[in-house]
């Protein structure tokens, strides 16, 4: 952590001391800062691992083009640019419609 922000959480430390109520808010503020601080850390070690593990380029091909096809079909699913966040009710609403046309036939 930076001087700056040591001294800021003293200063807080201090005032929790004068007003009780604010004792919470600082031991929130101190985790969430020791948090960062840990994940920093954490990033810091990460950019030093280093995989020598080999790519297969074909394999990130492969799946590249499964997850292609896969976001056409999930797209065939919009009734229109609008309903882009409304995929799983325009699904819901066919399989419904299906099974609702399903039943019908069983009882004709």
């Amino acid at each position: 952590m930076d001087e700056n922000l040591m001294k800021k959480l003293s200063f807080l430390c201090r005032v929790s001391k004068i007003d009780k109520n604010l004792e919470n808010d600082f031991e929130m503020i101190l985790n969430f800062v020791n948090k960062i601080s840990n994940f920093n850390d954490f990033n810091t070690d990460f950019e030093k691992f280093d995989d020598k593990t080999p790519v297969l380029s074909k394999k990130l091909r492969e799946d590249a083009n499964k997850n292609f096809i896969e976001s056409k079909n999930i797209i065939k699913n919009f009734s229109n640019e609008e309903d882009q966040f409304c995929v799983v009710p325009i699904v819901i609403e066919k399989e419904k419609l299906n099974e609702e046309n399903n039943e019908e036939e069983r009882h004709i």
